[in-house]
């Protein structure tokens, strides 16, 4: 059994999706007159320390009312930046958004829940005879997070009893065939946990389940690398599902399951030559080709050792304008006991100047936001990432993710 995490990452540090969770509101404009301008940041999970910053003021420790925080932002002021910790135990994650009135005045923030997925018995019977070649059924169950997925022997389909995650699921039925690829899919909706499938009665695949291939095609692949392409589909109920690794070609589900808002991801990485990740992400509902565009790569300048080091972001001009694209930069290390410590930095472009954006260090404002120690060894890594659809974290059908990425390590001093 497997547990996948519907992520996209480029070869570094940073995480495309958790970058992406902070979005613009569609209220850009400031308080108007002398009135101030109100900032909401609503959170998801349990963050455990918080700070804000107006302007070029000292950071300040913030409270949540709800899920939700607020702070206003004056007359004639333009920046601010929140912050907010995640984790416990053997990780310890430190966010901090950089942004302006003008990018929106309603954010997103969240830290990953720590409840374990609890699974227990699915039992069930599928017909795969008037299949060709068919090898293997898979079982998923879907998240709204992840896919916790059985793969078992076509052999034992007529009678099978798997593990599935408890509750009321949508189920995704897949079979492979010989060579591991995607053949036929159905999905049923709201099926109980511990349960029968189907209500005991045998699910049955046929021509109409059949999947199809479309092509993938590559522009812009840096010389010599080898792209590595991902794919998620996203259902109209709401169910979602990893279906693994693809190259030039990706399984298009049956039109039983195109429907709606049922939406492909691909996800697709190469490294060029001077070490810079470029990755492009196509979000699509037409189960056609898909033409993935690299951007260029970033020969980018890595920053100076420092306990809160300066990252010069915008060096990069393979985007252009400020709509729908973030900065991005973090720090990583390993602290006493074992304990991983990170700080991630999201900047809208309108904030990083020629200087570039320091790292804060706000350990007056809270004793648990992590401090790097002299003489560690700190990984860091630096990102540009555009949005088609010119809003930051919106990724509706036919639109695309672009990312470039660069990273090293340094001791610190």
């Amino acid at each position: 059994m497997h547990m996948k995490v519907l992520s996209y990452v480029f070869a570094g540090l940073l995480t495309v999706t958790a970058l992406s969770g902070c979005s613009n509101s569609t209220n850009n404009g400031g308080g108007g007159g002398n009135n101030p301008t109100t900032i909401t940041v609503n959170f998801t999970g349990n963050p455990g320390s918080l700070a804000y910053q107006i302007g070029s003021g000292s950071y300040t420790a913030g409270t949540l009312s709800g899920n939700t925080l607020t702070f206003s932002v004056p007359n004639g002021t333009s920046n601010f930046s929140f912050a907010y910790l995640c984790g416990q135990g053997a990780t310890l994650e430190e966010t901090v958004i950089n942004a302006t009135i003008n990018d929106g005045t309603t954010y997103a923030g969240g830290c990953a829940s720590n409840t374990q997925l609890t699974v227990g018995s699915l039992t069930g019977s599928v017909d795969t005879s008037a299949l060709t070649n068919p090898q293997t059924l898979e079982v998923a169950s879907s998240q709204p997070d992840a896919s916790y997925y059985v793969q078992i022997p076509v052999a034992q389909a007529p009678a099978f009893n798997v593990l599935a995650v408890k509750g009321t699921d949508d189920i995704l039925l897949a079979v492979l065939d010989t060579n591991s690829a995607y053949i036929a899919a159905k999905e049923l909706t709201s099926q109980q946990v511990p349960g029968t499938l189907n209500g005991g009665n045998t699910v049955t695949f046929g021509n109409a389940d059949l999947t199809t291939p479309a092509n993938i095609t590559y522009n812009n692949l840096p010389a010599g690398a080898t792209p590595s392409t991902y794919l998620f589909f996203s259902s109209a109920t709401g169910g979602q599902y990893s279906l693994g690794t693809v190259t030039t070609t990706y399984p298009v589900m049956p039109a039983t399951l195109l429907t709606g808002s049922a939406t492909y991801e691909l996800s697709s990485t190469a490294i060029a030559a001077n070490g810079s990740a470029v990755s492009f992400n196509s979000f699509t509902n037409t189960g056609s080709t898909v033409t993935i565009n690299f951007p260029n790569p970033w020969n980018c300048t890595a920053p100076v050792a420092a306990n809160y080091p300066t990252f010069l972001l915008n060096s990069y001009n393979g985007f252009t304008g400020n709509s729908g694209r973030t900065l991005e930069a973090s720090l990583l290390w390993i602290g006493g006991g074992n304990i991983g410590y990170s700080i991630y930095l999201v900047n809208y472009p309108d904030t990083v100047g020629s200087s570039g954006v320091t790292a804060p260090n706000l350990s007056n404002v809270s004793s648990v936001y992590p401090v790097p120690a002299s003489g560690m060894t700190a990984f860091w890594s630096q990102g540009n990432t555009e949005f088609s659809s010119g809003k930051v974290g919106s990724t509706p059908a036919n639109s695309t993710v672009s990312t470039v990425g660069c990273n090293g390590n340094f001791t610190v001093p």
